[in-house]
């Protein structure tokens, strides 16, 4: 799969079997949002064609799937293509003006892998990622509380449905964490304070859709700083050191190590779970 900066323009390519005939391409996000409705494709050559997306419709982090469509001999045919978008949490040129040991070819030409691994390193260890997605739809189910758990961050919103009804002027996002999605108390009368009155609530079996911003505007200082440090373990085996990585005891003549508990709860560098400590995603809820 082809993975592609935010912003960027794509141009993907697809061969068809055959020659087709009435051949098109419909663009979706991985939401189900469309991003290019149903157009013809561009003829490359033999049956391969070709269809070029505008960098402002790929605003969004995620993955984007291509319906490539025709008639066959009389017959319809399609085939889904797939390209990511996702932005890189340290560029290359800030890495090896910060670590000019590894700007030789034996490290640049890995740099982009080993990004992508310190990445994924990351965001499994925060539970979240820290792209951008601008103004897509994600939907949750009611739960009889007065506030939803996202699952990601929310910078703002567009609007909100419960079910068929409009919500937007009923909510607001939880200030202190945007990973929460609450009801504001609703009144009959607008001097209205009565104490009995029972709090509103997003009810249990409705859906729920948020339109808006989601996730990191900007990748934060911390987390560029704790994929650097990844990075330079992941290029440099001689800098992991033993007691780095939770090794507490050796044991040359059986050949036995001992780990701390706590390096289960590791991406194996101290220095970055510190950095990370502050992005940890908790999903935190009642017991009954």
């Amino acid at each position: 799969m082809n993975t592609y900066s935010p912003y960027s323009s794509v141009t993907e390519n697809f061969t068809y079997p055959s020659p087709p005939t009435s051949a098109s391409v419909t663009v979706f996000y991985d939401l189900g949002d469309t991003v290019v409705a149903a157009v013809t494709p561009t003829l490359v050559s033999g049956n391969t064609y070709s269809i070029t997306i505008n960098d402002d419709l790929l605003g969004a982090a995620g993955i984007y799937r291509l319906k490539w469509s025709c008639t066959i001999s009389s017959s319809p045919f399609y085939s889904y293509t797939e390209f990511r978008v996702e932005d890189v949490y340290v560029t290359s040129s800030d890495f090896f003006s910060e670590f000019p040991e590894f700007d030789v070819p034996e490290f640049t030409s890995k740099f982009a892998n080993i990004e992508k691994l310190a990445r994924r390193i990351i965001d499994t260890y925060t539970g979240q990622d820290f792209q951008f997605i601008k103004n897509k739809t994600y939907k949750y189910d009611g739960n009889d509380r007065q506030k939803i758990s996202l699952g990601q961050r929310l910078n703002s919103f567009s609007s909100v449905y419960l079910d068929e009804s409009d919500y937007t002027d009923k909510v607001e996002i939880d200030f202190r964490t945007k990973y929460f999605l609450k009801l504001l108390q609703q009144y009959p009368y607008p001097d209205s304070r009565r104490d009995d009155l029972q709090p509103v609530i997003f009810t249990k079996n409705a859906i729920v859709y948020v339109t808006g911003d989601w996730g990191w505007i900007s990748v934060p200082t911390q987390i560029t700083e704790a994929a650097k440090l990844l990075i330079v373990d992941l290029f440099d085996d001689t800098r992991r050191e033993h007691f780095r990585y939770g090794i507490t005891k050796i044991e040359q003549g059986n050949n036995r190590l001992e780990f701390d508990k706590g390096i289960y709860n590791s991406t194996g560098n101290i220095d970055v779970d510190i950095l990370l400590m502050d992005y940890i995603y908790w999903t935190m809820d009642y017991v009954y």
